[in-house]
């Protein structure tokens, strides 16, 4: 029986090992629109700015939302969800507001930059 242990020991380590690894990576995962049940987006005005509200579940049940960065670029905003491992305070709703800038005509989603909505 102590042999068994003996192996099983370096085994758990290295299952371990890979896990954290894995988990450490698992944060650079960005979001896209396939990846969303029942995605929303809704431009609203609010004391004089636009507001754009993007709403919706994430499929996995394992993934949650560790961050939410947009950036401008030209007139396309330009939105990235961040999944990470679920855990206390890190679950799968999608509910991120923001102004929405004058010069954004579009907003893109994700790093294949999907249209989730247009001025137009």
């Amino acid at each position: 029986m102590l042999v068994k242990h003996k192996f099983l020991y370096p085994v758990a380590v290295c299952l371990i090992s890979l896990m954290v690894m894995g988990m450490g990576k698992m944060h650079k995962r960005v979001l896209e629109t396939d990846g969303v049940k029942d995605l929303k987006v809704v431009h609203s005005v609010k004391a004089g700015k636009e507001i754009i509200s993007i709403k919706g579940l994430v499929f996995s049940s394992s993934l949650g939302i560790e961050t939410v960065k947009s950036e401008i670029q030209n007139e396309k905003l330009i939105v990235k969800v961040y999944l990470g491992v679920t855990r206390k305070g890190v679950d799968g709703n999608l509910d991120y507001s923001m102004v929405l800038p004058p010069s954004a005509n579009k907003v893109l989603f994700g790093n294949q930059l999907k249209e989730i909505w247009s001025r137009e």
